[in-house]
């Protein structure tokens, strides 16, 4: 019964039908081209061990470049960075924005002093940098600002630290050939306030995220040579398994971390098969979310034809 369940993950239009023939929106992970179990997908459920096998030889920024940790959350990913800057023998700098008010009618001041500047250096948004910006010569980082597009410096273009002062911080490319080198100041960056919609704040400060990790949504249009993704969240929009499976060309390279918790089972399996199952084949059953009126629009072109 579970291996009716084995379906290929780098044919989005398979994956996402075969998800709908089976009746569930569960599915192994499995590349249906390999010869043998050796290619199955694996996967990993030790944070340190699942390091080790995306990063063999330690901190190599040249290898790591090469590599990438997806998540599904910004949680999962913020994570995973400090585990990954850890390794990083270099001396850690933390740059501090300057945050202030933008455009809020408040001649009295009385908004200023409710919402103080420290309530606004905890206040974080994915797409701008954090208050405390912590940063290591050779991190691995992603630009949140187009730099110059000219020379290919856009935003969500993952790039390495050459080297920081207070006012500059030098970047490249991760070009193996020909690396692009530039300085960037700090940018500034208008959010919207959690408190009320018309309350905006301004910071100001490096366009610049730690990148060793990513979200799968950030992830799109890149690819990597190794790729870890974590699971232990399973993918909640459309589209996200077949993004993040599809970041690298084959399953050898590719390692599923999740929970041993996270392992789901058909309703009608009692808890000793449960444990057979998991013995027996140890694969990884996760959620596949697939937009229903894209199944009937394949139904509809197969009845026309």
């Amino acid at each position: 019964m579970w291996k009716k369940k084995i379906i290929t993950c780098f044919d989005s239009e398979e994956l996402e039908i075969k998800a709908q023939e089976i009746g569930s929106t569960d599915i192994m992970l499995y590349d249906t081209s390999a010869d043998n179990d050796q290619d199955i997908i694996k996967y990993m459920n030790v944070v340190k061990e699942s390091i080790d096998w995306l990063y063999p030889h330690g901190f190599d920024y040249l290898n790591i470049a090469k590599s990438c940790i997806l998540a599904v959350t910004n949680k999962q990913v913020n994570s995973w960075n400090k585990e990954i800057q850890h390794l990083n023998p270099s001396e850690k700098r933390t740059m501090l924005s300057f945050d202030t008010f933008h455009e809020v009618d408040d001649p009295h001041g009385y908004l200023a002093q409710m919402v103080t500047e420290d309530v606004m250096n905890r206040f974080s948004n994915h797409q701008a940098p954090d208050h405390c910006l912590d940063i290591k010569i050779n991190d691995i980082c992603i630009l949140l600002a187009t730099v110059n597009r000219e020379e290919g410096l856009t935003k969500n273009t993952r790039v390495r630290i050459v080297n920081i002062t207070n006012n500059l911080i030098r970047i490249c490319t991760l070009h193996e050939t020909n690396p692009v080198f530039a300085y960037i100041p700090r940018f500034l960056f208008y959010l919207k306030l959690p408190f009320n919609k018309s309350f905006k704040m301004m910071r100001s400060q490096f366009p610049l995220k730690l990148a060793y990790a990513l979200t799968i949504n950030r992830s799109q249009g890149q690819e990597f040579d190794k790729c870890l993704i974590d699971l232990s969240e399973p993918a909640f929009s459309h589209g996200h398994l077949y993004v993040a499976l599809s970041r690298i060309r084959g399953s050898l390279n590719l390692r599923i971390y999740s929970t041993d918790n996270n392992f789901l089972y058909n309703s009608n399996i009692n808890d000793e098969e449960k444990v057979l199952y998991k013995l027996e084949y140890n694969h990884l059953i996760t959620k596949n979310v697939v937009y229903q009126e894209i199944i009937n629009s394949f139904n509809e072109l197969t009845v026309i034809n």
